[in-house]
């Protein structure tokens, strides 16, 4: 984040520069890549080529207006280490800290995925030099770019000038899709350790029930906590809700689009090998791009839900009649499950499923209608 202008502790004015410096690199890309794709337009193949691509940009824009205009991770920022900084029990500490590392486990997968495969984007239309060396033909082998552009200049000539441009703005595409992710995964999974603190500490509120009874106030004070730690957690969520939601909704759209466009163009160019892992690995990124959200997305649900569990083993048909009354309403509340939503789309692994079924379906329409 630090380094594409959006993190929120470093100086205006060079977050102003770097975030200028982004945007120029984007409209520098995003420009070229719809004229040719107005040039193409009658090529059916061509154009279905150029939509992957475009869609995938409009995607990383999205992403990164939101963090510019929809200013909120620094509240969340601060929430997390106001929740570290109240924390003093050390089994608790511990606790949070497992989903703290948790998080950065996901976070260094994510990275490893995430760049592993632009690695292999980026040169595999470098292959085409590769095999000229290895296994030269008669004449050489087409070049081929790694984001279909128009820029009016001869493309043979300036090739390796327009592939250095693509690889620069690439690069800074990935920065911002992996940033403001691993930013996400880190919200969502210290969501998940304050509710496991949450559970731990209902569990514990009537765990000895020898206990005299004058000590019944300490029990309920302990209780009145739980229950406004519990809604904080839900407000925090909401506020993660509120900061990505907009976002979310719009990118998982495209990301349906974006499958089904290039499923659709696989087919049509299979037995083309360089084609079919080109296009290949872009599905697959984004794939695992919507199954990474999931997979937070569920995290937290199965967490929120285990809050009625806790409850249940903490012995509670043994206490006081307002306790029980306190405790009934958290049961009841924590019923419903706690959710990152793209507005609308609660995401989940359910819900990945579906979007899949529906990329599939855009998919075979593509196929059929081609």
């Amino acid at each position: 984040m630090l380094l594409i202008g959006q993190w929120p502790y470093q100086s205006k004015n060079l977050a102003k520069f770097l975030t200028y410096i982004w945007i120029f690199q984007y409209v520098s890309i995003l420009i070229p890549q719809f004229i040719k794709l107005i040039e193409v337009i009658d090529n059916i193949d061509h154009t279905i080529e150029c939509f992957g691509p475009i869609i995938y940009n409009l995607g990383v824009g999205i992403k990164f207006c939101n963090n510019i205009f929809n200013r909120k991770q620094k509240a969340l920022f601060d929430e997390i280490q106001k929740d570290w900084n109240n924390i003093t029990d050390e089994t608790e500490i511990i606790l949070l800290s497992k989903y703290a590392s948790f998080a950065k486990f996901l976070n260094f997968g994510y990275n490893y995925m995430c760049y592993s495969t632009m690695c292999c984007y980026l040169f595999l239309p470098l292959s085409s030099f590769i095999m000229d060396i290895i296994k030269p033909l008669t004449d050489t082998r087409p070049k081929n770019l790694v984001i279909f552009v128009e820029f009016f200049v001869d493309e043979e000539k300036y090739y390796f000038y327009i592939m250095i441009h693509s690889y620069i703005t690439t690069i800074f595409g990935v920065l911002a899709v992996v940033s403001t992710d691993m930013f996400y995964t880190s919200c969502v999974q210290h969501a998940c350790g304050m509710l496991s603190i949450l559970g731990r500490r209902l569990k514990m509120i009537n765990k000895d029930t020898n206990i005299i009874r004058k000590f019944e106030n300490d029990f309920y004070k302990e209780l009145e906590d739980a229950v406004t730690q519990h809604n904080k957690i839900i407000k925090y969520c909401e506020r993660i809700n509120k900061t990505y939601g907009d976002s979310f909704f719009f990118i998982l759209g495209l990301n349906m689009f974006a499958m089904s466009f290039t499923g659709a163009l696989i087919i049509r160019k299979w037995g083309l090998y360089y084609d079919i892992i080109r296009n290949g690995m872009f599905v697959g990124s984004q794939l695992f791009h919507l199954l990474y959200y999931s997979i937070q997305g569920q995290h937290l649900i199965d967490q929120s839900l285990m809050i009625s569990d806790c409850i249940y083993e903490s012995g509670w048909c043994t206490i006081s009649l307002r306790m029980k009354k306190i405790m009934t309403i958290m049961i009841m509340r924590s019923l419903k499950p706690i959710t990152v939503s793209a507005k609308v789309f609660i995401i989940s692994l359910s819900n990945f499923t579906m979007v899949t079924k529906a990329s599939v379906s855009y998919f075979t329409v593509l196929k059929s209608s081609s």
